[in-house]
């Protein structure tokens, strides 16, 4: 008997953003520990990433 095994919707967009999410806010950690200004980049990434993150969520559903 074949199994069928169906692909979860959602699951590529939320790891892309988590991903985003993590690396924002590790690159705004290393910045503020190396005592540099952050840029306004960090925080659309980390936006994007939870607008990726929510999209996601709402796909597996």
């Amino acid at each position: 008997m074949a199994e069928q095994t169906t692909a979860k919707r959602g699951v590529k967009t939320r790891l892309l953003g988590l991903i985003m999410i993590f690396l924002s806010i590790l690159d705004s950690m290393l910045l503020w520990r190396a005592g540099m200004q952050s840029n306004d980049f960090y925080l659309l990434l980390f936006v994007v990433g939870g607008f990726l993150y929510a999209v996601g969520t709402i796909r597996g559903q």
